[in-house]
Parts: C-alpha cells; sequence; structure tokens
C-alpha cells in the first residue's frame, strides 16, 4: 500500500510539473522533430549524392573502355567527376584513375599532383597505399631517383602490411639495380621472395634474386635460404600494375 501511495504521488507531481512546462515541453519536442528531419534529410541527400556520383564515375569508366582502346583512358572524364562530386568515396576513386591515366600518358608531374591530392583528402582510405606507391613511381619515372627511392622507403614503412608496399620493394629493388647498388637489392628481393611471401610480386623478386646471385656470390648469405622453383614469367596484377609493369621490371639482363 505504502509503496502503490508513493508511485501515485510521484505521478501526481508529474502532471503537475508537465501542466506548468506545457509550453517548454511542446517546443522541446518540435526542436527534437525538427533536428531528426534535418539529420533524416542530410543522410538522404548524401546517400543520393554518392549514388550520382558513382553512376557518373561508373559511366566515365565505360566511356574510357570505349574511346581508350589501343591508347589508354583519358584521364579528364574522371576529373571532371572528381570536381563535380567532391567529398564523395567516388570523387576519390575518380581521383585515381585520373592520375593513372596520367601515369599512362607520360605525364608524370601532373599524376604526381592527382596522387597526391587523393592523399590529402582521403588519408585513410583504404587505396592510400596505392596513391603513396603512384607517387614514388612517377618520381622514378622521372629519374629523381633520391627521391623515389624516399618516397618507396615511405610506401614500405607507412603501409607495410599492404600490397603497394610489395610493390615498392620490388621497384625500389630495380632502382638499386640500376645503381649498381646491389647488396640492398639482393636484401629486397630476399624479404619478398621469403617462404610465405605468395605472390606475383614475391616470384618476380625470386627470380631477379637468383640472377644477380649467378652473377655476383659473393653477395649470397653464409646460409642462404633455399630458392623455390619458380616460373619462367609472372603477370602483374592490381591497380596501376599494368602500367608501370616496364618501370618495375627495368633491372639489368642477365649476362
Amino acid at each position: 500500500m505504502i509503496s502503490e501511495t508513493t508511485e501515485t504521488s510521484h505521478g501526481l507531481e508529474f502532471l503537475a510539473w508537465l501542466e506548468v512546462n506545457k509550453k517548454r515541453v511542446i517546443v522541446a519536442a518540435a526542436v527534437i522533430a525538427v533536428v531528426a528531419s534535418a539529420v533524416a534529410i542530410y543522410r538522404w541527400h548524401h546517400a543520393e549524392r554518392e549514388l550520382q556520383a558513382n553512376t557518373a564515375l561508373l559511366k566515365a569508366q565505360r566511356a574510357a573502355e570505349r574511346n581508350g582502346a589501343g591508347q589508354g583512358p583519358s584521364a579528364e572524364p574522371f576529373l571532371r567527376v572528381a570536381n563535380d562530386f567532391r567529398g564523395t568515396s567516388a570523387a576519390g576513386r575518380a581521383l585515381l584513375l585520373a592520375a593513372e591515366a596520367l601515369y599512362t600518358e607520360g605525364k608524370y608531374a601532373e599524376a604526381t599532383q592527382q596522387f597526391e591530392s587523393f592523399l590529402r583528402e582521403s588519408s585513410g582510405s583504404s587505396f592510400a597505399p596505392t596513391a603513396a606507391f603512384g607517387v614514388a613511381a612517377c618520381l622514378d619515372a622521372q629519374g629523381k631517383a633520391n627521391e623515389a627511392v624516399a618516397a618507396y622507403q615511405g610506401v614500405i614503412t607507412g603501409y607495410p602490411s599492404s600490397a603497394a608496399a610489395n610493390q615498392a620493394k620490388l621497384a625500389l629493388g630495380g632502382l638499386h639495380e640500376s645503381r649498381k647498388e646491389l647488396a640492398p637489392a639482393v636484401k629486397l628481393y630476399g624479404e619478398l621472395s621469403a617462404p610465405g611471401q605468395q605472390s606475383a610480386w614475391g616470384l618476380e623478386a625470386g627470380m631477379r634474386r637468383e640472377n644477380l646471385l649467378r652473377q655476383h656470390p659473393e653477395l649470397a648469405p653464409t646460409n642462404p635460404p633455399a630458392l623455390t622453383p619458380l616460373p619462367t614469367s609472372v603477370g602483374s596484377t592490381g591497380l596501376l600494375s599494368a602500367s608501370l609493369s616496364n618501370k618495375v621490371d627495368a633491372s639489368p639482363p642477365a649476362r
């Protein structure tokens, strides 16, 4: 009985408070409703914009496939998508595609700008390692060896578990070879081709390591790991691999 009386008393107190503060409660409820509506509209608008951006990017990709046969896609359609839908995830992907197209065209300085723009705007993206590798490859293609070495090393240390890190190791090894810095090249190739490193880049690195050790047996470690038989050729995969394969494969031929 006492508990029921207490509950009734609390109920009456709440009703009395509600009567006194009726206007405040109505205003608060209206504000909450307006905020909820605004959030819902924002989310709908954001989703609609993302949909439009993805549609525009898909159209640009299809147009590039139709028009780029034999010469590679143009960067312009992708740059338009990136500018028209700035802030969307599709705009970031468009920047990367534009940068890759510019690289293919040999416009390395412009490609670098787009890769760097992506990194500034989407540093937390899963494509950030690819963009960082793109910057390094552009520097390498321009003959800026010292800057390229630092950039490749930045990819390796900044994104150690990414596929781009393996690409960077292979490219950096090739750069060391071209500079007659054979010991660090062998070391990088050894890391890439170590047991458990199953990838296209690891297979290519294993072949390059074998080739270097045949020419320079003094570079072999005291207890070299067993070399796994490797296929005669390896195809590169992944974003930028096709367009950058010529640069990556620029190691000196066996003599």
